[in-house]
């Protein structure tokens, strides 16, 4: 391991800072762990101040001094003239900086550790490739102590400051693009795992595509994961819902020459916006969970789409177990991350063999534990599809199956099938 992975004088600073100012340790005590000072002394010293804090201990360098001669571990930390020293800084002002330098280096430490077991448990075959990678990615995304616990007031305080929010603005999460679903839904929530599902045919990923985009026209930065569309395909449908050229003459070239110039100007006006592609026909979830780290890390973005989750492969498991293992990666991913990941899926053809074939939540019984690992579940449902009558050839129901806190319904939206595009049947 590379031996400058440490910062000594910010450890140093940190003990300092809380035997001049004791209450400053309140302040990193929570995220700040023994394991991660790089030096055995100062490990022994912050630990003891960690104690000594959570028993309400007065803190200072004489109780300090006290308490290791009561563990015997005087000598071991550099003696009382080590501990005078280290009290000797000007200002506590800095403890959480210097804090946040320490975790990084630990976390720099952790990660060579975790690639160094992942390695070795590559080259004695332990488990699948997908399996190991998985364990690593996990570790990996979860490597800092965030903290998670808060007092009740500083989460009235968050609530009451989102319930303004959505007052003001009418929506509290991401919008969806659709103003009638927003206000049914709420928009997408930060950490929470929305399913989009329905049956082929019915417009889920031109309805997917299409919040992605209008989510990035509010400069919001949006990642799709695209396993089954080629990107190509995901922005000629852009152009024919932006130029409202018929989508299949679009991509064979069968329009006519005036458009071409309404083509390059839409295409300028999409080029413009946050929105990253990663179209790969297939991934493992190791690579789905890496790739949105990627998104996230690289470009920022606030909340990704997935097209669609049963193609995302997890080895070793049958399809309904390998589904559960995938929607249960991604909502901790969600949560993790604290951002929403919207993923499609496709609906069993059981449900054709009803009667009514609107989707209910029972249909996702028979894959994982979708119905039980999401927050929100919305089915796209065409009639026409079945019926094949005129009269509802571009009506789209949009179904709110499940929704944690918000309850059940459904949206009723205008289809057009020459653009694959959805709208409101009020315009707004």
């Amino acid at each position: 391991m590379k031996d400058d992975l440490y910062n000594i004088d910010a450890e140093r600073s940190v003990i300092g800072s809380i035997l001049i100012e004791p209450d400053s340790v309140y302040k990193v005590l929570s995220n700040l762990n023994t394991g991660d000072f790089y030096n055995n002394a100062h490990q022994l010293i912050y630990h003891t101040l960690s104690e000594m804090a959570q028993n309400s201990d007065s803190i200072d360098s004489v109780t300090l001094t006290s308490k290791l001669i009561q563990s015997k571990r005087l000598q071991s930390v550099g003696g009382a003239a080590y501990l005078s020293q280290l009290s000797s800084i000007p200002s506590a002002a800095s403890i959480e900086k210097h804090a946040e330098i320490i975790k990084t280096y630990s976390d720099y430490r952790r990660l060579i550790t975790d690639a160094k077991n992942m390695i070795e448990q590559a080259q004695t075959q332990q488990a699948s490739p997908d399996e190991i990678m998985s364990d690593f990615l996990s570790k990996s995304i979860s490597k800092r102590n965030i903290q998670r616990t808060y007092h009740i007031q500083d989460v009235l305080k968050k609530m009451l400051i989102n319930i303004e929010k959505t007052k003001a603005e009418g929506i509290r999460g991401i919008t969806t693009g659709l103003i009638d679903l927003d206000r049914r839904m709420g928009g997408f929530i930060n950490g929470e795992l929305t399913i989009l599902a329905g049956r082929p045919s019915m417009g889920k990923s031109a309805l997917g595509f299409q919040m992605a985009l209008d989510i990035a026209k509010n400069n919001i930065p949006v990642g799709i994961i695209s396993l089954e569309m080629p990107d190509e395909s995901i922005t000629g449908r852009y152009i024919s819902a932006a130029t409202g050229i018929e989508n299949r003459l679009l991509m064979q070239g069968a329009f006519p020459k005036e458009k071409w110039t309404d083509i390059l100007n839409k295409s300028g006006d999409i080029s413009k916006l946050p929105l990253f592609i990663h179209d790969e026909g297939s991934m493992s979830l190791s690579s789905v969970i890496a790739t949105i780290q990627a998104q996230v890390t690289k470009y920022n973005t606030q909340i990704v789409f997935i097209d669609y989750l049963q193609l995302i492969k997890f080895a070793g498991r049958s399809k309904n177990e390998e589904v559960g293992e995938v929607s249960q990666a991604l909502k901790g991913l969600a949560k993790r991350l604290n951002i929403p990941i919207v993923a499609l899926a496709q609906l069993s053809r059981a449900l054709e063999m009803r009667n009514d074939k609107r989707p209910i939540l029972s249909d996702l019984r028979d894959s994982g534990s979708l119905e039980q690992d999401a927050d929100i579940v919305l089915f796209v449902y065409r009639e026409f599809v079945y019926s094949k009558n005129d009269e509802v050839k571009n009506l789209s129901e949009i179904i709110l199956a499940k929704g944690r806190n918000i309850g059940t319904g459904a949206v009723k939206l205008f289809f057009n099938d020459k653009t694959t595009s959805f709208s409101c049947l009020v315009e707004y």
